[in-house]
């Protein structure tokens, strides 16, 4: 049923529904032998053009409706799931325009983001290797170090020594 303006015969005024806000209007005051004024219970119920899907249950339930799905907000990992589904029921998807390029895309995707992970991981140990191998030589070098300046302290003693005797020999000798 569409319902038209009041006194839509006059050029100036639209075809299109208006509310009638007149003191005296007999549209708006509802009576008999005027035309009808939409409100609540006129609506036409309009048919389900599609079905939201959280799950696998959803979606095998759907299959009996036989209506088109869209896949609600879920994770990749379960939606890949849902369109794996999806194809074997041949159900069809509407906000996923080619299931099967979308499945390829996201697993490559999945696949490259786990290399990259492995090869970040193989990384940080090798570079943990290393931090370990050089504090080793480090402390190694440290302790070499640590014998080296002994034997140098060692001869540097012995030379003082030296010199002190003959010192003493020269001061004995005058």
């Amino acid at each position: 049923m569409k319902f038209k303006r009041h006194n839509r015969i006059l050029k100036k005024l639209k075809k299109k529904w208006i509310r009638p806000r007149g003191i005296h209007n007999k549209l708006r005051l509802r009576k008999a032998g005027h035309q009808k004024v939409p409100s609540i219970g006129y609506k036409q119920k309009s048919e389900k053009k599609f079905i939201l899907v959280n799950n696998l249950k959803e979606l095998e339930n759907s299959k009996n409706l036989k209506l088109p799905v869209i896949i609600a907000k879920i994770g990749l990992r379960k939606k890949i799931e849902l369109l794996k589904k999806s194809q074997e029921l041949n159900i069809k998807i509407l906000n996923v325009k080619n299931v099967e390029e979308f499945i390829k895309k996201t697993e490559e995707e999945q696949k490259n983001k786990k290399e990259k992970l492995k090869k970040k991981e193989e990384r940080k140990k090798k570079f943990k290797e290393i931090a370990e191998k050089k504090s080793e030589q480090g402390k190694e070098k440290a302790t070499e170090d640590k014998k080296e300046d002994k034997k140098e302290d060692k001869k540097e003693d012995k030379k003082e020594e030296e010199k002190e005797e003959k010192k003493k020999v020269l001061e004995k000798a005058q």
